[in-house]
């Protein structure tokens, strides 16, 4: 048992944490906002990380390490939810996307422009030959960077449940849509 218990020790390590991880901090989300998007939040995410690690073998450093998960977690989301964008959109999905969220009740998904079936044809044509192409669209090697390998799985795994997710809501709302057979 230590001398000190662990909420005084907290309060008075706090202005020493303060002073020595704050303007690292501040440091490194200067040099991620100079860099592009995901580099930036891949750069923030490993620093983070890193200034983390030896935090959390210590009980009295529980506020800093909640303060860091916190930031990494908004740091991993703003990644894949960046990198999924621009692969949606890399494959001509996110338009299909936002035209059938948009699309009026009622209206036949052969209606819409965007949701034609031979428009729709050539974009699922596509998604599916990068869904099976090894560093095709759906590659987010930006994932790959993140030096944590318990944060990196994190992040997959945000993908792919972010990926299913969006696959559900496509799939109900076709199916809920009009269609029109193909010919």
């Amino acid at each position: 048992m230590a001398p000190v218990p662990a909420e005084e020790r907290e309060v008075d390590f706090l202005p020493i944490l303060s002073a020595a991880f704050d303007p690292l901090l501040n440091h490194c989300q200067q040099v991620a906002s100079m860099m592009d998007a995901g580099d930036g939040q891949v750069f923030l995410v490993n620093c983070v990380a890193a200034m983390q690690a030896p935090l959390k073998q210590h009980a009295f450093t529980a506020q800093r390490v909640e303060m860091y998960t916190a930031i990494l977690e908004d740091q991993a989301k703003l990644l894949v939810n960046g990198q999924a964008a621009a692969a949606l959109s890399k494959l001509g999905l996110s338009e299909r996307l936002k035209a059938l969220r948009e699309k009026p009740p009622g209206t036949p998904l052969a209606a819409v422009p965007e949701l034609h079936p031979v428009s729709l044809e050539s974009t699922l044509r596509a998604f599916y030959n990068a869904l099976f192409t090894l560093g095709g669209a759906l590659a987010l090697p930006l994932l790959d960077r993140i030096a944590n390998r318990a944060l990196r799985a994190e992040a997959t795994g945000r993908r792919h449940r972010d990926g299913e997710e969006g696959e559900k809501r496509g799939s109900a709302a076709t199916i809920g849509g009009t269609q029109t057979p193909r010919r």
